[in-house]
């Protein structure tokens, strides 16, 4: 899981720990950081990427992007659509836990 900090992405967690992203993969994600949609691998953007990047969306804005690694999933699997489903979830947390702590600090 990627998400933003002073203007760039950072990985901030992972299962079972944080990757290190190459090069192509970190172009991957920050490209579904701007425009808020898919790349990287089995996508039409960055294929040759070995992540594949989603949007984690909240109800106003994107609160990050999540990324997938292409051995973890088979494309269109009941598993694919649990992380999906997951990372939907995980992108409206995300913003409700910035909303608290904008109101803690308000």
């Amino acid at each position: 899981m990627l998400l933003p900090e002073n203007g760039e992405l950072v990985t901030v967690a992972g299962a079972p720990e944080a990757p290190e992203l190459g090069p192509g993969a970190l172009a991957a994600a920050r490209w579904t950081w701007a425009r808020g949609a898919p790349a990287g691998h089995n996508t039409g953007t960055l294929p040759q990427s070995n992540w594949s990047f989603r949007p984690l969306r909240g109800v106003q804005n994107r609160a990050g992007v999540v990324g997938i690694e292409r051995v973890a999933t088979v494309p269109g699997s009941d598993q694919q659509k649990l992380l999906t489903a997951l990372a939907d979830g995980g992108g409206i947390a995300i913003e409700r836990a910035e909303f608290a702590l904008h109101a803690v600090e308000a």
